[in-house]
This record gives C-alpha cells, sequence and structure tokens, in this order.
C-alpha cells in the first residue's frame, strides 16, 4: 500500500513538471519575441519631409530653410518687385509645403543676381550646406533681373508676368523655362505689353511652357507657385 502510494505521488511530480516547465517554455518564448518585436517608434519613416521652415534676414535678402536636414539642399532665388512686392511679400504667395522642400533665397528686384550669389556663398559657407541645384523666379520688375541672369544650368526659371524689353527676347532660352503672364495688366507700360507674347512664343518655342492667364497682376505669383511646386523643388 505503501509502495503503491509513492508510486502515485511520483507520477504526479512527473506529469506537474512537465505541465510547468511547458508553460515556462512559452512564458519565456513570448517574453522573447514581446522584446524582439519592434517598436513602432523605432520604425523610421522612408521619405518623411517634416512641414515648416525658419527665416533669417542677411541685409535686404529673406533666407528660408526648411525644418527637415537634407544632405543636399536645392536652393531657389526669387526676385520681388516693386511697391508692395517686397521680399517678405513674395515670400508670402509660395506655399509652405513648397518652403519646407528647399532653401529659398528673397530678394528685391533692385539687387543683382551677381550680389545674390555672393550672399548665397556666404550663407551655405557658414553653415556648411551642400548645394544640389539652383533655380531663379522673377515677378514683374524683377523678371529682369532673371532675364540677365538667364543660364541653362539654372533647375528652373520662373518668369510671373515678368517686365522685359525689347532687347531681352534676343536671349537664346531653353525647355528650363515656365511663364505665366497676363498682358492686359501692363496698359500703361506699352512696351511691356507688346514684348510680353513674343517673349512667350520664344520660350514655347524651345520647349518651355509659357501661358497666357485671366488674372491679375498680384494674383499670378501664387498661382504660378502652386501649380509649378512640384518642378521648383
Amino acid at each position: 500500500m505503501l509502495i503503491l502510494k509513492k508510486r502515485v505521488n511520483k507520477e504526479l511530480i512527473y506529469k506537474y513538471r512537465y505541465v510547468i516547465g511547458g508553460a515556462l517554455a512559452l512564458a519565456i518564448a513570448g517574453i522573447v519575441i514581446y522584446k524582439t518585436r519592434p517598436s513602432k517608434k523605432e520604425e523610421p519613416i522612408k521619405g518623411d519631409i517634416k512641414q515648416g521652415n525658419t527665416t533669417s534676414k542677411e541685409g535686404d535678402l529673406i533666407f528660408s530653410m526648411p525644418v527637415s536636414k537634407f544632405s543636399e539642399y536645392p536652393v531657389v532665388v526669387v526676385f520681388g518687385g516693386i511697391s508692395y512686392a517686397t521680399p517678405t511679400w513674395i515670400m508670402n504667395q509660395v506655399p509652405k509645403e513648397l518652403l519646407s522642400k528647399a532653401i529659398f533665397v528673397f530678394a528685391p528686384y533692385t539687387m543683382p543676381y551677381s550680389t545674390v550669389t555672393q550672399k548665397i556663398n556666404d550663407f551655405v559657407a557658414k553653415n556648411k550646406i551642400l548645394v544640389k541645384n539652383t533655380s531663379i523666379i522673377g515677378f514683374s520688375a524683377g523678371g529682369l533681373n532673371v532675364e540677365k541672369a538667364y543660364n541653362k544650368n539654372f533647375k528652373f526659371i520662373g518668369l510671373i508676368d515678368p517686365t522685359t524689353k525689347k532687347e531681352n527676347l534676343s536671349t537664346v532660352y531653353g525647355n528650363n523655362v515656365r511663364m505665366a503672364y497676363n498682358d492686359s495688366n501692363w496698359g500703361g507700360y506699352p512696351q511691356v505689353k507688346a514684348a510680353l507674347p513674343t517673349l512667350a512664343t520664344i520660350v514655347n518655342n524651345v520647349g518651355g511652357i509659357a501661358e497666357k492667364v485671366n488674372l491679375k497682376h498680384d494674383k499670378i505669383p501664387s498661382y504660378f507657385f502652386d501649380k509649378y511646386k512640384n518642378e521648383i523643388a
């Protein structure tokens, strides 16, 4: 009787030892799986660009930097026009999402592009920035700066209802030019009014895009930047 009782106890011990051991193994496996599972917070989001920018003044220029950090930055120079079309005003015509993708330099039309270039060189050197490519855009009187500085190596050339002169129509443009204009806005400036359709024809003939829009002069910049935001940067 005693021997039978000991045998039963021994069998129970073996039985529970396997049950407890199996449960412990599963628990340990569960802990390993949990610890090795990647945390959602640690997973990088590829191609993520933070929305936003910061600005700083460098004399008459406004530099706009995206909050995201890039290995190389596109640089976009934008010339404003006379009167209300200051660097601050023209900056406010650019969509926030576009300001988040490139360094923008907003300049008055009275500053030559060569001067702007020197200030950009100082800025990128001071901040240890690598430049990926450069684009140049001009609104109204700022269009003359773009016409004078035109180079086929610019990534993007923008002419926004630009002031232009007959003597500038001899420039050999390329297919990197985008233009929006309304010669009806230039009734008080007959030379500009007459030259704009000719300039548009020249741009279209070389593979660029020039379109006449039915918009007032001060409404064209926001239209232009929104339309070409994916080409500019």
